[in-house]
């Protein structure tokens, strides 16, 4: 629904572009001006703040638990108090919904973890495995940047750590991975 154009992308299996706001009125009135124009044709006449009702009674959206679901370490760095802040704030987010008319209702997934072979996070291998590739499209086309490849950027980083990109960060640790990482299209469809 959403153009990637200018986006700096992750994984393009995973990457997800869309309006934040405040409201639901916000994200209706974005989406009426960024949704990708091949998509005007499935827009409800009127636009989508027409579809808004002003009431979230008896609205059902499944959730998942944020306690049991958590990105494996291969594709994030666990950080403890993030954790724990962000499961609070997920649960009162629900209590919002629920107490607003919403059924909440848990849902369950796979657990990513169980998503390994050979002790290998298959999800990490998708997402690494496209990035270089992906990132290096996207410098390509920046008008203005004198980095144009993973090699490049990682050599900036280095170079300006200074502001704010320390060698030992986790962002770095990603890079170098992506780097490292080769996987031929086969495995990756596999993966």
């Amino acid at each position: 629904m959403w153009l990637q154009q200018g986006i700096v992308p992750i994984c393009l299996e995973f990457d997800s572009a869309g309006p934040v706001a405040r409201c639901a009125e916000d994200i209706a009135s974005l989406m009426d001006i960024m949704a990708d124009p091949s998509y005007h044709a499935k827009k409800p006449a009127g636009g989508y703040s027409s579809s808004l009702t002003g009431s979230l009674e008896g609205l059902r959206i499944g959730v998942l638990d944020p306690k049991d679901w958590h990105l494996p370490p291969g594709v994030a760095t666990l950080v403890p108090e993030v954790d724990a802040q962000q499961e609070n704030e997920v649960a009162a987010a629900y209590d919002k919904l629920r107490a607003a008319g919403a059924v909440v209702k848990q849902v369950q997934i796979a657990p990513l973890d169980g998503l390994e072979l050979d002790g290998v996070s298959q999800m990490a291998q998708v997402m690494n495995s496209g990035f270089k590739s992906a990132l290096e499209s996207y410098l390509k086309d920046l008008e203005v940047s004198k980095v144009r490849t993973l090699a490049e950027l990682m050599q900036f980083m280095t170079e300006n750590a200074d502001l704010g990109f320390p060698p030992e960060s986790p962002n770095m640790t990603r890079l170098e991975g992506a780097a490292r990482f080769a996987l031929s299209a086969e495995e990756r469809r596999k993966a």
